[in-house]
């Protein structure tokens, strides 16, 4: 009696070994920004695959800070979902200078006396 070996066939393995490696590539990885509580949500390949960013930045303009707030989908590095925007309601109290404030106050009274009149 001969015993026979079972050959493998080298094209299942390949892409078995192909489809384990995509599926790794596919796990997320949580990364978290120090810029006001931006999170990143990446593929395991560097983001290549995809990226989803929940924004939260504070972003100034002029002497005053606001927050940017939204998300965004990225697939293969190209925007599918992009609602990111400056959140005017919710200011945030940094940088708020005396004067700037009084000076808006002045502006917002001629606006509602024009607004009565």
């Amino acid at each position: 009696m001969k015993n026979r070996v079972k050959k493998t066939n080298p094209l299942l393995f390949f892409l078995i070994v192909l489809i384990a490696l995509f599926v790794f590539l596919l796990f997320p990885r949580k990364i978290y920004l120090k810029d006001g509580g931006t999170v990143l949500y990446q593929s395991v390949g560097l983001g290549y695959i995809y990226q989803v960013e929940q924004r939260h930045r504070i972003y100034t303009e002029g002497n005053y800070s606001y927050y940017e707030i939204g998300t965004r989908v990225m697939i293969f590095r190209m925007d599918i979902f992009d609602d990111i925007h400056v959140d005017y309601d919710h200011p945030s109290p940094l940088e708020r200078s005396p004067e700037i404030e009084s000076a808006n106050s002045e502006i917002d009274d001629i606006f509602a006396s024009m607004h009565n009149s």
